[in-house]
């Protein structure tokens, strides 16, 4: 996918990515998965997780938009959209 996209588009992929690592999803993330799988039987739990993955998304997001701008994003989410095989 990588030599399919143009240097713009990887790079709001790469500031989307690195918000992550700013932020450190990773960490959240790993609780999220710890949690989950300790009370696996429990249906709040797995909403919780929902919810919180959502805006924690939104968030890397805005990030790209202060480096870039709305119409640009955009074309970026839909040609990645694309190249995933269906």
């Amino acid at each position: 996918m990588i030599d399919r996209l143009s240097p713009a588009q990887l790079r709001d992929v790469l500031v989307h990515e690195v918000a992550h690592l700013l932020r450190r999803d990773h960490v959240v993330v790993l609780l999220q998965n710890i949690v989950a799988a300790v009370f696996w039987p429990h249906p709040l739990v797995h909403c919780l997780n929902r919810n919180l993955t959502r805006p924690r998304k939104e968030v890397c997001d805005n990030y790209v938009l202060g480096a870039t701008d709305r119409l640009t994003y955009s074309e970026t989410l839909v040609r990645i959209a694309k190249l995933i095989p269906p």
